[in-house]
């Protein structure tokens, strides 16, 4: 009994289950969640932009390597022109929506029928078609080349 009555008296604890624990702790956390996002929120959202920003510079990059070898394959042919292998470079950068990209054949030289190799070069400015970090590109361009032989007949045959 004795014991009782002194378990009746003594102050009790609280607990972390008792219901004034939760509302001092409630009081005391009031405005933590929106103090630590907005530490944490700029952080994260440069690192989503950034990723969104990278992937699409890698995709510029394999678009213009593709770009320059399907102008060459197009130029390579017997009667190609200049102009083929420039339209056919541009139709793959239009896959991606490249806006100031720069075509050159042969290094500004025309096409003849004694051209032994095709030379084609894309050059894309990255600040004129990043999506985000403008910033971050503002000098810098992809420059992408393909040389190929040419398939034109030069008589090997004609003379056995």
């Amino acid at each position: 009994m004795i014991d009782n009555h002194l378990e009746k008296n003594m102050p009790r604890r609280r607990t972390k289950s008792s219901p004034r624990w939760n509302r001092s702790l409630k009081v005391r956390r009031c405005g933590a969640s929106a103090v630590e996002f907005s530490i944490v929120a700029p952080i994260f959202f440069l690192v989503i932009f950034g990723a969104f920003e990278f992937s699409r510079v890698t995709m510029l990059r394999n678009l213009a390597q593709d770009a320059t070898y399907e102008a060459a394959r197009a130029c390579m042919v017997d009667g190609a022109s200049t102009s083929d292998a420039t339209n056919s470079a541009n139709d793959v950068l239009r896959l991606l929506g490249t806006n100031g990209a720069v075509v050159t054949i042969n290094d500004g030289n025309a096409l003849s029928e004694a051209s032994q190799s095709i030379k084609v070069t894309i050059d894309i400015p990255i600040s004129q078609n990043s999506l985000v970090m403008r910033c971050l590109f503002s000098n810098k361009h992809i420059i992408a080349t393909t040389e190929l032989k040419t398939e034109r007949y030069d008589g090997y045959y004609d003379s056995q």
